[in-house]
């Protein structure tokens, strides 16, 4: 029976053995460090990110994807164009047989970016402004940090569930943010210029930027609101633990 095993183990590895790294998925190393660079000829407006990447956001006219990292991890990012909608998903199997400082980077070149949805484990991040008329953020499931800097009109930016957590920086008319089960947000330095909605359903804190903006919070579990600036009017519906606290005295 152990014969067998080791016959069967042996034929498994010799057949994975036949490809070049770079083909395989799952049973190889890293490989040196490399950079891979993919053209966009389409107008680009919507972006899905999944697994464990270092995702920045660049905003230019080039429209461009840079992934750097293991030369033999690189060929197995996919990266999925459809609809003016961007998804990169991590095709690379077995991760535990390889160095957790093996980092896979992927600069991502747009000229403007309306919605983004981001299940990541690693983080999210902006280079410079990203300006657009609208920012839809929805962050799921993964606990990767994001880092955005906006101008825009809109913004709302949502963790449906999950340890994720978001900082917001620089400006917007609207803005919609809302938090749920463990997350968490620092928006201390976006300023919000008209109304800012702001709904709490978790355990985590809220930190928010309220100066001279009409503020409409919701507060359903122990998490707190806690705001600096001043408000033009604060609207207060409290159904949980949480308290909305005043960061300024």
């Amino acid at each position: 029976m152990e014969m067998k095993t080791y016959l069967l183990l042996f034929g498994v590895i010799l057949f994975f053995s036949c490809k070049k790294a770079e083909d395989r998925k799952c049973l190889k190393f890293a490989g040196d460090e490399s950079e891979r660079i993919v053209n966009v000829d389409i107008d680009i407006d919507t972006l899905f990110l999944y697994d464990n990447l270092y995702y920045s956001l660049i905003q230019g006219e080039e429209a461009k994807v840079v992934l750097s990292g293991g030369e033999n991890l690189l060929s197995h990012i996919n990266l999925d164009f459809s609809n003016g909608t961007l998804t990169i998903t991590d095709e690379n199997k077995c991760k535990f047989l390889r160095s957790y400082k093996n980092k896979i980077h992927a600069k991502i070149y747009v000229d403007s970016i309306s919605y983004i949805y981001y299940e990541g484990g690693k983080e999210l991040k902006s280079i410079d402004t990203l300006r657009s008329n609208e920012m839809r953020l929805i962050i799921r499931d993964g606990a990767g940090s994001t880092d955005l800097t906006l101008r825009n009109g809109y913004t709302s930016a949502i963790v449906t569930h999950g340890f994720g957590d978001f900082t917001l920086r620089g400006s917007t008319q609207i803005g919609f943010l809302n938090c749920n089960t463990n997350s968490f947000c620092d928006t201390r330095s976006f300023q919000v210029v008209d109304e800012l909605i702001v709904k709490s359903n978790t355990v985590g804190k809220m930190l928010i930027n309220a100066n001279q903006t009409k503020l409409f919070a919701d507060i359903l579990q122990r998490g707190n609101i806690e705001y600096v600036g001043y408000p033009t009017s604060i609207s207060l519906n409290s159904f949980g633990e949480g308290q909305l606290i005043d960061l300024n005295n």
